[in-house]
């Protein structure tokens, strides 16, 4: 009987499905690229992207306009820059998106053999690496992939690989000051990183050797960082990696919330142009105005922070139930006319969780009568929230932490509390590796599990 090598066999699936679905968008259904020309998605971050990526080229300048940008990090550009050096189309940087979505799904699968039976690595790694919106996202302009190769690479050296040295550790406290600057996000995600390696490593090496490990790490993820703090710092006289907290806390958190007290949109940005004392939505990008605007944000959540607390929770929860199938396809218009014809997802213009708030029996009624397909997508993503659950209490509650279970668990939770009311699929991509890993654990507290199949025991 042939034995089929488990690499050769991701590699293989992820190649084949990411190929055909790529000389799908790029011939026949590349309608929201039509501005730029695929794969520059029309607008937003995947433009914002590919034109700080040229002006970096051209005149050795992170900027948009001239003046210096803060919004965004320069690591995707600087990821993008050398394969559009060699070709301008950017579509060189897909075909290496892919190779870090492969090189993604084999660390997953690395991961999950530390902790977990096959083959659920293996399926893991394959839900994460065949999502609709996982592939939709690697075959753009956007920088959610490289930052999931980053972490999951720190993870695998930290808290995975057998014989730990020096050099691992300096790699993945390396990898993490990169993926700080391809992500905001992963900025604080450094802490986290060193945090769960010191608890993990005293207990097996001691308070000193654990000690000198994390700061090693943490070293190492700053002298990464270091030069950008200095160039905003020096534009601005401020301390900081980017606005991009701040400025969605405000204009996404707060003002959503306001917004259903009562208060318009155009009232809700003329106060704050008003208060911090600026002309237009486009100079809150820099630095020097993020105290102003995450003081904006704690007078928002202080003034009713049971019902803001209630509303960025559930915010967080719809997160994992968020429809990827839905996603996608509204990027993809082709793609979206042939479902709806023959009845699968509905009509893009019918929200069924708004429906929901107001008419429940409708909106189920709806879902599963006029998109079956997203209905059946919604079951599943419920049935992974409960197996993730299940996961922590069979890991956790069983006496079976291992420091990459633990980060595991912290990163969903801290990523899905960070993201709160901005729940688009997309933004769930970083959190998936982890969240899959986790509830795959959840599977073997089921009664029907595999026999003789447990969690790992740590060592």
């Amino acid at each position: 009987m042939w034995k089929i090598n488990t690499n050769v066999f991701v590699i293989f699936v992820i190649t084949a499905v990411y190929l055909s679905i790529f000389f799908y968008i790029s011939l026949l259904d590349n309608g929201i690229f039509s501005d730029y020309g695929y794969p520059i998605h029309n607008g937003g971050d995947s433009s914002e992207y590919a034109f700080l990526t040229k002006n970096l080229l051209e005149s050795g300048s992170f900027s948009l306009d001239g003046s210096p940008e803060m919004f965004r990090t320069p690591g995707y550009s600087l990821f993008l820059a050398p394969f559009v050096v060699l070709d301008s189309s950017f579509l060189l940087a897909i075909a290496v998106q892919i190779a870090l979505l492969i090189g993604s799904a084999i660390l997953i699968r690395k991961i999950g053999e530390k902790f977990l039976p096959a083959p659920l690595p293996l399926l893991a790694a394959l839900f994460f690496a065949l999502d609709p919106a996982t592939v939709f996202y690697t075959l753009g302009i956007w920088s959610e992939i490289p930052f999931v190769f980053l972490s999951l690479l720190s993870a695998y050296l930290l808290f995975v690989k057998e014989s730990r040295g020096w050099a691992d550790l300096a790699l993945a406290g390396l990898a993490l000051g990169f993926a700080a600057l391809v992500r905001p996000a992963g900025e604080y995600m450094i802490l986290l990183y060193a945090a769960v390696a010191l608890f993990t490593y005293m207990k097996s090496a001691g308070f000193r050797i654990a000690t000198t490990h994390a700061v090693l790490v943490l070293l190492v993820a700053a002298a990464v960082l270091l030069p950008w703090y200095v160039r905003n710092f020096d534009a601005t006289g401020e301390i900081g990696l980017s606005t991009t907290g701040p400025y969605t806390f405000l204009f996404y958190h707060a003002k959503n919330f306001a917004l259903k007290s009562g208060i318009s949109g155009e009232e809700f940005d003329r106060n704050v142009y008003q208060r911090i004392g600026v002309a237009e939505n486009r100079e809150l990008r820099s630095i020097e105005y993020s105290d102003d605007m995450m003081g904006i944000v704690k007078e928002t959540v202080l003034a009713d922070p049971v019902r803001y607390g209630i509303y960025h929770a559930l915010g967080s929860a719809n997160l994992f139930l968020g429809s990827s199938i839905r996603d996608a396809s509204i990027n993809l218009p082709n793609v979206s006319a042939a479902l709806s014809a023959i009845g699968l997802i509905g009509q893009n213009d019918i929200n069924v969780k708004e429906l929901f708030a107001t008419d429940p029996l409708r909106a189920i009624w709806y879902s599963v009568s006029s998109e079956p397909l997203l209905t059946l997508e919604r079951v599943f993503r419920l049935f992974t929230v409960v197996l993730f659950v299940l996961g922590m209490w069979n890991l956790f509650l069983e006496n079976r932490v291992m420091g990459i279970t633990v980060l595991s668990v912290l990163i969903v939770l801290y990523t899905a509390a960070a993201i709160g009311p901005v729940s688009y699929p997309r933004y769930r991509i970083p959190l998936e590796p982890f969240f899959y890993l986790i509830a795959a654990a959840g599977l073997l507290k089921l009664p029907w599990r595999i026999r003789g199949t447990s969690v790992k025991v740590p060592q």
